[in-house]
């Protein structure tokens, strides 16, 4: 049996954008398991928020909008959430704010 351990699928910033950020390898499924969002202020105000979905089903894996969401915070997620072959993460930020994002989990080959 081989060890499977978790490793970064994603991380980066971005603002008022909606782009891809992960796409699942050929010959791969991947399990998402832990995703933080952060965004960047020096004062706790209402932000728009972010969504993050799994693709290519349009499932909302996670997401927080106005007006439970303020700048200075950690969004935290821990599940687990299969993208199969053809899927990718998409995310959709909400407003112009600046976002950071990291997100890990397992690629597991194909039998």
């Amino acid at each position: 049996m081989a060890n499977v351990y978790s490793r970064l699928l994603a991380s980066g910033q971005a603002n008022g954008t909606q782009q891809t950020v992960y796409n699942v390898p050929a010959g791969f499924v991947t399990i998402v398991s832990d995703i933080g969002m952060y965004c960047y202020g020096s004062t706790y105000k209402a932000v728009p928020g972010f969504l993050l979905y799994g693709e290519p089903d349009n499932a909302l894996i996670m997401g927080r909008q106005a007006p439970h969401i303020t700048t200075g915070e950690l969004y935290h997620w821990r599940g687990h959430q299969v993208l199969e072959t053809d899927g990718y993460l998409f995310l959709e930020l909400l407003g112009s704010d600046l976002w950071s994002y990291r997100i890990s989990g397992y690629e597991l080959t194909l039998p």
